[in-house]
């Protein structure tokens, strides 16, 4: 006969308000959850512990850029939407908004009303009805004027170049004017401005300035109060992803007459508060060490079902695996695949294979100015994409066959992407001019003639002490020398190699031939992964100096549809040429999304776009 377990008394509260809900057709428990229905003294120890490789380098939501900071951030602070994280697809879903906004009908000007709903209160005891507001962290009450603040003080410190995320918030208006300085630019820097953009006029008095067509416009032009618990952000145009962009950590809404938050300056890491609506109220950061949280008790959904949660700072990799098979943290986010074994064969540990994609992306980059797309098909072919998955990886990654990975919305990869094919990819050389008339067969009778050549030298650099990039170069040097490319060795410093790639002053997207990069998404929509990349307006993230005005024109209009069917269509469209036409990039891998945490802790919402969020766990 199997035991029957005693329940506790907050497991009977469980069973009780189980049965009353379903009898009253409330039958999604997890819903009722979610919305602040069912409110639970649950099973709880005192503290979460997170081990993580770094702390955060910036504390406001407008400031931060990096996933560290992010990680932080989203404990403490909300947005209007955000990602349903238990759901393989993440789609959007209200967090601080009753339901999703509406767009309005553009005006003369083009300028179009998104309107959200606000959610101001709650349920706080479902059998009484009684209702309660949704407070920060501070103890004001959220309301519409701290929609309209937060979006104000993202303005002013976009137009201070305060906003390190501020892009994000712009889009390209080919009708627009943008003011160059001449003095700030030598006689190639103005080659290539003359290159993207149409003269418009030169002053005539000063000489020193020049008016290109387009710029960049912002996406927002007013954050308008409609009433209490409603705001309409009056765009400067029609933008499909601005739900989406709503769901950013620049997006999350900051009380409005706190005196630890300034309109006009950052907060300071060291010395500053963050104050938001979230499930933690932030205590400290101790550089190297820690981050500390504490559970927000009137948090609207209801408190965390642990005291605190703490970000504990363990750079060294094997030390972090130690610390969880020690027992000494609690969970390991993208944890080491070197010790997985170590995991799987753990009584008190487990590692869960979240069963999804995910949205980070690893590719070859290809400097398109200086390698045709005939060589580029050709150096796609050649690439053992396998060996990287099977063997560099161990087969804890799936092989990336689009710029839009299959984690991610409107991802294809039904197109004809390259795969490793050596005669395939020594007939595309042969069709650039080199090995004319050898035969192509892998060890055919020209095979010696092949291995043999050095047709072309390409550089490849990478930052030297990042293992993965180091076996790219080794492997690359195999590869292509099958097909009478060689590769040579330019490993460098990060800091060198990362200046070149965003062509700072001084260095320049012309010293990359070959790289290895990766690419995490903003927010989950396509336009994050092929405007940023494949942009021919600014440098941008277009490392690889990609420049297809059929590319460049759908991605323009598909961040400016509303219509998701159209939208989709574009990127169709766009896949399929960079995929069949083009040929930027060799597309890599994406890793297969893991994460490991003591065997006791439940709940923990494994997501394939990487997000980080603690509030839904607690401990058997």
């Amino acid at each position: 006969m199997k035991a029957v377990r005693n329940f506790t008394k907050p497991e009977w509260a469980l069973v009780l308000v189980t049965v009353l809900l379903v009898a009253s057709g409330v039958g999604n428990i997890y819903l009722a959850l979610q919305s602040g229905f069912i409110q639970l003294e649950a099973p709880r120890t005192n503290t979460l512990i997170l081990g993580t490789m770094e702390g955060p380098g910036h504390l406001d939501t407008m400031d931060s850029w990096d996933s560290a900071s992010i990680d932080v951030i989203e404990q403490v602070c909300e947005g209007l939407y955000a990602y349903n994280l238990s759901d393989p697809d993440t789609p959007i879903m209200p967090q601080l908004a009753k339901s999703l906004g509406t767009f309005g009908t553009p005006d003369s000007e083009g300028h179009v009303n998104y309107t959200v709903d606000l959610k101001t209160t709650y349920v706080a005891n479902s059998f009484s009805g009684a209702v309660k507001n949704i407070t920060f962290h501070d103890g004001s009450v959220f309301n519409a004027d701290d929609v309209v603040w937060t979006f104000e003080r993202l303005a002013y410190l976009m137009s201070q170049g305060m906003a390190a995320a501020g892009e994000l918030y712009q889009y390209w208006d080919i009708e627009g004017s943008q003011v160059y300085n001449l003095s700030w630019y030598n006689a190639s820097q103005m080659s290539d401005l003359e290159a993207k953009y149409t003269v418009g006029e030169v002053n005539a008095t000063t000489g020193l300035y020049r008016v290109y067509n387009g710029s960049y416009v912002n996406i927002i032009n007013t954050t308008h109060k409609i009433d209490y618990d409603t705001v309409a952000f009056e765009l400067n145009t029609e933008y499909g992803a601005f739900p989406d962009l709503l769901t950013f950590c620049a997006s999350y809404i900051l009380p409005n007459d706190s005196p630890s938050i300034s309109k006009t300056e950052i907060l300071n890491l060291a010395t500053d508060d963050l104050i938001g609506t979230g499930p933690f109220n932030y205590l400290s950061y101790e550089p190297g060490v820690e981050v500390l949280f504490e559970a927000y008790n009137n948090y609207w959904r209801g408190p965390a079902r642990f005291r605190y949660l703490v970000f504990d700072i363990i750079t060294d990799t094997d030390a972090r695996s130690s610390a969880l098979l020690a027992g000494d943290v609690d969970i390991l986010l993208s944890p080491d695949t070197d010790r997985f074994s170590e995991f799987n064969s753990s009584t008190s540990v487990d590692l869960v294979d979240a069963g999804h994609s995910g949205t980070a992306t690893q590719y070859l980059g290809m400097n398109n100015v200086k390698i045709n797309v005939t060589l580029r098909k050709a150096i796609s072919y050649a690439l053992n994409y396998s060996y990287i998955t099977e063997e560099l990886l161990d087969g804890y990654a799936e092989r990336l066959k689009s710029p839009i990975p299959a984690g991610a919305r409107w991802s294809n990869y039904s197109f004809d992407v390259p795969n490793y094919n050596v005669s395939r990819a020594r007939g595309y050389m042969q069709d650039a001019g080199y090995g004319v008339g050898w035969n192509t067969t892998v060890d055919g009778p020209d095979e010696s003639n092949w291995e043999g050549a050095s047709f072309i030298s390409y550089e490849y650099m990478y930052n030297i002490g990042n293992d993965m990039r180091e076996d790219v170069l080794v492997l690359l040097q195999d590869n292509l020398g099958e097909i009478g490319i060689n590769v040579e060795d330019k490993g460098t410093t990060f800091l060198e190699f990362v200046l070149n790639l965003l062509d700072y002053p001084g260095y320049s997207q012309n010293n990359l031939e070959l790289y290895w990069i990766g690419w995490l998404p903003d927010y989950n929509d396509p336009s994050n992964f092929i405007n940023p990349l494949f942009t021919n307006r600014t440098a941008a993230s277009n490392g690889a100096q990609v420049n297809d005005w059929k590319v460049q024109e759908w991605m323009e209009e598909a961040l400016l549809e509303t219509d998701d069917l159209k939208r989709e269509h574009l990127y169709d469209k766009i896949q399929q040429r960079l995929i069949e036409e083009v040929y930027p990039w060799c597309w890599g891998y994406t890793s297969t999304n893991f994460d490991a945490w003591v065997s006791n802790l439940e709940d923990y919402p494994s997501n394939p776009i990487g997000k980080a969020y603690f509030y839904p766990c607690y401990f058997s």
